[in-house]
C-alpha cells in the first residue's frame, strides 16, 4: 500500500518510476544502480529490510523513506546504517528538547517509539478540541507535537518535519552537523548535499 501510494503521487507530481526491486537477499540486483544528480531511491520497506539493503547503494545516492525507518535516537546501530536516508517524522520525536515538547509529560519508564506518535497524536487531538470549543481562532496556526498544524477549509493539515540519520543519529533536516565520537574507529561520515531528483527506483 506504501508503495503504490507513494508511485501514485512521484507520478501525478511530474516523476517517474525508473525500476522497481523486490530485494530477495542477493544483493546483485542492485550491481548497476548508479548515483546521477536527477536520480534517487525511496524505500518502500521496514527497517529491518531498510537496514540490508541500504549499504549496497551507492554512497552518492539519494535516499528516502517514511517514518517507519525511525525507531529512535537510542537505536545507534540501526541509525548508523541508515546514514544519509532522509524522511520525514514529528518535534515529539525528532525535537523533545524544544521548549513546546518539554510542556508536556512524557511517559516514564519511554513509551515504544510507535507508541510515542500515538501519544503526541493524541496531545494534538485533545488541543484542537480545547481550541475549537472556546472558538480560539486566533491560536491557529498550532506548532504541535506531531507538527506544524493549520487549518485550511475546515481541513486540518498537519506539515511534519523533514529529517535525515547522520552519523547515527536522527536530526532535523537543517540542523547543523555536529562532530561526534563514530561508533567504529575507522569510520568516518561525511554530509552531503541531496540533489534534486525526477526519477525514482523503490525497493520493496
Amino acid at each position: 500500500r506504501l508503495q503504490f501510494a507513494f508511485e501514485e503521487q512521484w507520478i501525478a507530481s511530474g516523476g517517474s518510476i525508473v525500476r522497481e526491486i523486490d530485494f530477495n537477499g542477493d544483493p546483485a540486483v542492485f550491481a548497476d544502480l548508479v548515483a546521477t544528480p536527477d536520480n534517487m531511491v525511496f524505500f518502500a520497506t521496514s527497517v529491518e529490510k531498510t537496514q540490508q539493503i541500504h549499504p549496497f547503494l551507492p554512497k552518492e545516492l539519494a535516499a528516502y523513506a517514511t517514518s517507519q525507518i525511525f525507531v529512535g535516537n537510542d537505536q545507534k546501530l540501526i541509525n548508523y546504517e541508515l546514514d544519509g536516508i532522509h524522511f520525514i517524522d514529528m518535534p515529539w520525536l525528532l525535537q523533545p528538547e524544544q521548549p513546546a515538547m518539554l510542556a508536556y509529560p512524557r511517559a516514564n519508564p519511554p513509551l515504544s517509539t510507535d507508541n510515542e506518535r500515538l501519544y503526541a497524536l493524541g496531545l494534538d487531538a485533545y488541543g484542537l478540541t480545547q481550541l475549537l470549543l472556546a472558538e480560539q481562532w486566533s491560536a491557529l496556526p498550532l506548532d504541535g507535537a506531531t507538527g506544524h498544524l493549520h487549518l485550511d477549509h475546515s481541513v486540518f493539515r498537519r506539515e511534519a518535519l523533514p529529517a535525515v540519520f547522520m552519523q547515527g543519529h536522527a536530526q532535523t533536516a537543517d540542523a547543523p552537523v555536529t562532530a561526534t565520537e563514530p561508533m567504529f574507529p575507522v569510520q568516518t561520515i561525511a554530509p552531503s548535499a541531496v540533489p534534486e531528483t525526477t526519477d525514482s527506483t523503490i525497493p520493496q
